[in-house]
């Protein structure tokens, strides 16, 4: 567990994954998921809080990201895979962000191409709120969109699976081949020498 960094509290960070992911694996920042997204509003509203990150805080291209629930809906609805879920250590410093940040920018991408100064204002306020680490009010979030904290890190390692229904059916994503190389890497490594590989 690592320490919130707004609360000083101990929270079991979780990680959900599009694929089975063996204990013991180190998993790093995968950047071309959000920069080639084929959504261009998500590479807009990845884009806005990059413009509008303070130097301080982890860019979110380098980051993993975590949750500190195993419900199967919060993960998915925070952007992350459900098909499998696991504690993860993280390495280092951990953000803690709200989502409903995240949520409002996207959603105005979605609906609007307007862009007077109030707009860009309340947009660069909206991404301040966000890395300042601020909960969205209740009332501006995006409705039927279950908002949540999401955490950060540079790196993690996964320590146990926790999945809360292992039976259900999963639809597993088409592994990209990149994403199949490091799996079969961190399995004949984790056989081997009993720690995995870093991406």
């Amino acid at each position: 567990m690592g320490d919130d960094r707004n609360d000083g509290v101990q929270i079991a960070y979780t990680h959900g994954s599009g694929w089975k992911l063996p204990i013991g694996t180190e998993l790093s920042a995968h950047k071309a998921s959000l920069t080639r997204s084929s959504k261009g509003t998500m590479r807009l509203t990845e884009g806005l809080l990059e413009l509008h990150r303070p130097p301080h805080c982890l860019s979110r291209y380098d980051s993993v990201f975590m949750t500190d629930t195993t419900n199967l809906d919060v993960i998915e609805a925070s952007g992350g895979y459900a098909n499998y879920v696991y504690r993860v250590e993280p390495e280092g410093m951990v953000e803690r962000n709200h989502l409903g940040w995240w949520e409002l920018i996207n959603r105005h991408f979605h609906t609007t191409h307007e862009w007077d100064s109030a707009i860009q204002e309340r947009l660069a306020g909206w991404a301040r709120s966000y890395w300042d680490g601020i909960e969205c009010p209740s009332d501006l979030r995006v409705k039927n969109k279950p908002s949540t904290w999401e955490y950060r890190a540079r790196s993690v390692t996964v320590v146990e699976d926790v999945d809360p229904d292992p039976d259900r059916l999963k639809i597993l994503p088409k592994a990209p081949a990149a994403v199949r190389r490091f799996l079969e890497q961190a399995q004949r490594e984790l056989e081997a020498t009993g720690s995995g590989p870093r991406p």
